[in-house]
């Protein structure tokens, strides 16, 4: 029961506090600016406990914040490769409060979803339900955080932010002890 135990944590974590209010071992790793992607053997997918390293990389970030402060959000784009098969997506979300976003799906897979909070930092929070062989499901997790550049000193001014240039890369993690009726 530990690795489910442990994934909840962190995803609940993650999604429940602000980034900076994270303990250390749970703050996102900054990624390796050189680090090149390797795809992973299909069979970890669903292999309880294992670690797959550089599964996604996220890069051309974009941020526009609303000029209307935090009662009206702006919105994110960025794009998404799964490295196990070269595909890139191009994801939009809108900003809620101007920090925070969530995309539950993407156009390529619906079972992809990503949590995204502002601060110095774009942190990503990555999470995969994945089927299984025998009817079973795992969830593969794991986070990245892309640096931003941003042009403009205030909302009102209607700054706007991007990635320094650099992908991240998410390395994750695989759990399968699943209490039952979870998805």
């Amino acid at each position: 029961m530990a690795p489910f135990s442990t994934a909840l944590a962190a995803l609940l974590l993650a999604a429940l506090l602000p980034a900076t209010a994270l303990p250390h071992h749970h703050q996102p790793a900054a990624p390796s600016p050189r680090q090149s992607p390797t795809p992973s053997a299909s069979t970890a997918v669903c292999t309880d406990g294992a670690t797959i390293p550089n599964l996604w990389s996220v890069h051309d970030l974009h941020i526009a914040y609303s000029h209307e402060g935090l009662s009206a959000g702006g919105n994110a784009s960025f794009a998404v490769t799964d490295t196990r098969t070269n595909t890139t997506e191009a994801v939009w979300c809108a900003l809620r409060l101007n920090y925070q976003c969530q995309v539950d799906g993407t156009p390529g897979n619906k079972n992809l979803s990503i949590w995204m909070q502002l601060n110095l930092a774009a942190y990503f929070t990555f999470s995969l339900a994945q089927a299984c062989a025998g009817g079973t499901k795992a969830e593969v997790y794991g986070k990245a955080e892309l640096m931003l550049v941003c042009q403009g000193e205030t909302l009102e001014q209607g700054m706007t932010c991007a990635g320094d240039g650099e992908p991240a890369f998410v390395n994750a993690t695989v759990a399968t002890d699943w209490p039952q009726g979870f998805p």
